[in-house]
């Protein structure tokens, strides 16, 4: 990919595509659209806890354009649901690839027949379905669906993706670039210096470093050197742009090269979906949760087992043993080949730390931060401090004295790496006036599981729960009068989870569990998270995150509205549709429960949890004339049902 690249590099990527037989190279594809050939999202673009899996090809606004088979094959899945992909067909085709169309507004007729079916014989609108391999034959060209907003879309566009034999996803621009025009290099916008661990240090500091840059158009330069001490990382913040959208879009390859060696490659050209939340550690998620920015790692985060990086790549991270002054280069590619290069001079710093005190500091407040295996406690740059240091108690019992490493705006920064048998559990100024709770518990590791009891609460870690391991902090709190548990702080939620692990609380009051709810608290307000009954009297759900945790009760049915129609008035001939509002304010709607019956028998009501509506289109079919019993029912997740009864005439 990248231009510079040497014949024995050239030589071992085209034997590699000789060995895996990639038909990008070799088979043309049809474009799925005859026209609308911008794309608003690209493959590896940087979604929440995913890479983008495929491209978004724009559609202007429009909705019901037609979508083509882009080669020939059979329709091997049907997909009909509120989340997701939303409407959307899976094609298998005779090369052993499959592409996917997804947010569709409508299947062709024979496909929407077919779907129908299924739907009234098992008296539910959503669907997935694996029809035989015969029944529905396509050929390259053929209609298969209609463009749309359904599923999670925020907009009218077509999510369209190929992957191969296996599933796994593969770029669709390898076939399409002549078709999406692209001229841009990708745009960088920040670089920044990453510390490892409690010995590194950037420009003397342990945060992380956003350097000066200067340039564009595909050309940076760092514009002062950069001195490091211990082991450090480089990160960017970058996106590409295409010529007709000016939307944000993913930058597939990517290569860092210290003195004129690469020290770490990617190349973003095929990956699993169990493999997409690896995201969470390619990018700086603790920076991203505080500071909304991806910061994309040009070095390997330990638990990260992405299969993008090159064979050959090494952690990536730089450390120097001398004192002389080093060349970074980092390399920035899109799926066209334009190329953005930014180049820099870093140095190892052998200067002394900064120790200075304010001469009018006062007080002495404490605070901490976690950040990977180091424990950073900070407190006004007083001289107190800075002569009698901070006193900390540890989990095995000693005692210890601290010195603060080095100031910075105001501060005394402490820095310990982290070992769980000997975790600080207390830290406090020298006449104990001022003291800091740390609630460490314990270490999770990926490789092992873990049960914690703590209190009314319990906490089960599965194998690979965690990408590496996580020094687990708890809090536990008062609860409030509404809730039959106290409150628990678990970890940090700007620490990335891999796969759920489960949280059980134990009502600290009798109580009917049938309406307890594990709640998490989230953006201010609490959430429902899950409501699975133990054999113990306790409530556990299976969570993706950390947060904060406790029982509440859900006794309240979700609500229906008529939206669209008045009880008891006619609906007009010109209207092809009805539709209600369904809303639930806790524990949300369970949408499977979503019933609809005109004068007793099922009828196929939509759901659009983005608008909370529900909708029963008849098309050409209209109900007969007269009055009829409109009968909806929904239920939330915890089993509360409202049932509503509306007479309506045609």
């Amino acid at each position: 990919m990248f231009g510079n690249r040497t014949a024995t590099f050239l030589l071992a990527s085209l034997c590699l595509l000789l060995i895996c037989g990639m038909v990008g190279v070799s088979e043309p594809y049809r474009f799925p659209f005859d026209r609308h050939f911008a794309l608003s999202g690209t493959y590896g673009e940087l979604r929440r806890n995913h890479f983008h899996s495929g491209i978004d090809i724009k559609t202007y606004g429009e909705t019901g354009i037609p979508i083509h088979a882009i080669t020939d094959g059979y329709v091997y899945r049907l997909k009909v649901s509120p989340f997701g992909f939303g409407n959307a067909v899976y094609l298998k085709h005779t090369d052993g690839n499959y592409s996917v169309y997804a947010h569709l507004e409508s299947f062709p007729a024979h496909l929407a027949a077919f779907i129908e079916e299924q739907q009234y014989q098992t008296e539910q609108t959503p669907q997935e379905i694996y029809p035989p391999k015969n029944q529905f034959p396509v050929k390259e060209g053929d209609v298969i669906g209609f463009s749309g907003n359904s599923g999670s879309s925020v907009g009218p566009h077509l999510h369209f993706e190929i992957r191969d034999a296996k599933e796994q996803i593969l770029n669709p621009l390898s076939w399409y670039k002549d078709k999406i025009a692209d001229t841009k290099p990708p745009l960088l916008k920040s670089l920044a210096f990453e510390p490892f661990d409690a010995q590194s240090r950037v420009n003397g500091s342990f945060d992380k470093f956003i350097a000066p840059i200067s340039g564009g158009n595909g050309d940076y330069r760092i514009t002062q050197p950069i001195l490091i001490k211990g082991a450090i990382g480089v990160e960017y913040l970058a996106y590409d742009l295409l010529n007709a959208a000016s939307n944000k879009c993913g930058i597939n390859h990517a290569r860092l090269s210290l003195d004129g060696a690469v020290i770490h490659e990617m190349h973003l050209d095929t990956f699993a979906f169990d493999e997409t939340r690896y995201i969470n550690v390619h990018m700086d998620y603790q920076w991203q949760s505080a500071h909304r920015d991806r910061f994309q790692r040009a070095y390997i985060e330990p638990g990260n087992r992405f299969p993008a990086y090159g064979p050959d790549t090494k952690e990536g991270l730089i450390e120097l043993d001398d004192e002389l002054v080093h060349h970074l280069k980092l390399e920035l590619e899109d799926e066209h080949g334009n190329l953005t290069t930014v180049t820099g001079q870093i140095q190892q710093d052998l200067s002394d730390p900064e120790m200075s005190p304010l001469p009018n500091a006062s007080g002495a407040s404490i605070g901490y931060t976690i950040r990977r295996n180091t424990l950073v406690v900070f407190t006004p740059a007083t001289q107190s401090i800075q002569q009698q240091g901070l006193k900390v108690a540890r989990k095995n019992g000693e005692m210890d004295t601290w010195h603060p490493a080095y100031s910075q705006d105001g501060q005394w920064i402490f820095l310990e790496t982290l070992d769980p048998y000997t975790y600080p559990q207390s830290v406090a100024t020298a006449d104990s006036l001022h003291q800091l709770d740390i609630p460490l518990q314990t270490l999770i590791r990926s490789d092992q599981s873990s049960m914690i009891p703590f209190g009314e609460m319990q906490l089960y870690f599965p194998h690979h729960s965690v990408f590496d391991q996580v020094h687990l902090t708890i809090q536990r709190l008062p609860g409030s009068p509404d809730m039959f548990s106290d409150r628990y702080r678990v970890g940090n939620s700007q620490i990335p989870v891999f796969k759920e692990y489960v949280v059980s609380l134990q009502p600290n009051r009798p109580t009917e569990l049938d309406k307890l709810v594990v709640a998490v608290k989230s953006r201010g307000k609490w959430e429902y998270a899950g409501n699975t009954a133990g054999g113990y009297g306790n409530m556990y759900a299976s969570i993706r995150s950390f947060g904060e945790y406790c029982l509440m009760k859900d006794e309240t049915a979700p609500t229906i509205r008529p939206h669209n129609f008045k009880q008891g008035t006619r609906i007009s001939s010109r209207t092809q549709r009805i539709s209600c509002r369904v809303e639930d304010e806790f524990s949300g709607l369970d949408h499977l429960s979503i019933r609809g019956e005109l004068d007793g028998q099922w009828v196929p009501f939509v759901y659009d949890y983005k608008t909370d509506r529900i909708t029963y289109q008849w098309g050409e079919e209209r109900p007969s004339p007269g009055i009829h019993e409109l009968t909806i029912s929904a239920k939330d997740q915890v089993g509360n049902e409202r049932r509503a009864v509306f007479s309506i005439s045609f």
